[in-house]
């Protein structure tokens, strides 16, 4: 019956994360962030970059006292999952079960990827030099993210935008796809996190990041994926939530990393 699906689903949750986490879903070591950066210049067109930043919202039916909790900003139910990929779409930081009324801004200054950051663990030290000047590696971010030294985001559209900041952004949205696509396929293969009416708010963070350690398990073995999987994935992909960063949560040195990038792109002439 229901209960022994659930407790199944329960023990290989725990049993995935227990056993192949360290192996499928860790922080890369110095090297393998070098490779990274290699990957996102060869295949993105993006230099000096490490991931692409996102979160995900994952449909629930929370208990009535927690409705408000987990309301979003486009008001439906949901837990809020933050993940980070490589040029491959592979993920290698995630932190999950955030209620959806949390803000992109708010996740990520509660989760591990901004303690890292702020230690200086998401680059060598000291940090590489790019464009002649010693720079921390970075990661790209949608609108929703704080610009900072470590994370890119686009020009706002509404800005009279120049032509390299137009690229700069063209840049930037074309890179950051690896990980909106890595989310498709993460549920196209794991259907369950399309609705997860019947789970427990305790398993469901070990059940996301189950699914994504498989993810990153098929995807490094090549496993073949059907694309019609996809037509299950995106239909039921309610609108997302989109709340900017507070103004206060922006560094400001962070402009000097955008134009480098700036000026990097218009020296390529691509």
């Amino acid at each position: 019956g229901p209960s022994t699906v659930q407790t199944c689903v329960r023990e290989v949750s725990y049993a995935v994360v227990l056993l192949l986490k360290p192996l499928y879903l860790r922080l890369p070591n110095e090297k393998e962030l070098e490779n990274m950066v290699r990957i996102f210049r060869t295949r993105w067109g993006f230099p000096h970059c490490i991931g692409a930043l996102d979160s995900l919202h994952i449909p629930i039916h929370p208990p009535l006292r927690l409705s408000a909790d987990y309301c979003n900003g486009q008001g439906w139910h949901s837990i809020l999952t933050q993940a980070t990929v490589d040029g491959l779409g592979q993920f290698w930081d995630v932190s999950t079960a955030f209620p959806g009324s949390m803000e992109n801004s708010a996740v990520l200054e509660s989760s591990s990827l901004w303690v890292l950051a702020k230690e200086g663990r998401l680059c060598p030290n000291p940090p590489k030099h790019f464009m002649g000047k010693a720079q921390k590696y970075v990661l790209l971010g949608d609108a929703t993210y704080p610009l900072q030294d470590w994370i890119l985001k686009p020009y706002q559209e509404d800005e009279n935008l120049t032509q390299r900041q137009l690229q700069f952004n063209y840049r930037l949205k074309r890179a950051h796809s690896v990980i909106e696509n890595a989310f498709l396929r993460l549920k196209a293969r794991w259907q369950i996190l399309l609705k997860c009416d019947d789970c427990s708010l305790e398993l469901l963070p070990t059940l996301v990041l189950a699914c994504c350690i498989l993810h990153n398990v098929c995807e490094a073995h090549d496993n073949p994926f059907n694309e019609e999987w996809l037509e299950g994935a995106e239909p039921t992909e309610l609108p997302k939530p989109c709340q900017p960063p507070p103004a206060a949560m922006e560094d400001g040195r962070a402009e000097q990393v955008r134009e480098l990038m700036c000026q990097y792109f218009e020296s390529c002439g691509e």
